[in-house]
């Protein structure tokens, strides 16, 4: 993990389904962004990790993109 990202993103964006729905348990913000502005949801889509969007799915998320 680079130092500064948000574990929730990082595990999205990797595809790691078991550690993503471990820090939803352990309480993490769904909707926190990453350093480049998107969300774990945005990340795990762009990634093309579908088992982790459609654990996120049905949470209250955010789906934005980065901002510009």
């Amino acid at each position: 993990m680079v130092c500064g990202t948000v574990p929730l993103v990082e595990v999205c964006y990797h595809g790691h389904r078991e550690a993503t729905a471990a820090l939803i348990e352990a309480g993490a913000d769904v909707n926190q962004k990453g350093a480049d502005g998107t969300s774990p949801l945005m990340t795990a889509i762009l990634a093309g990790h579908g088992d982790v969007v459609k654990l996120l799915r049905g949470k209250k998320l955010g789906v934005e993109g980065p901002r510009r």
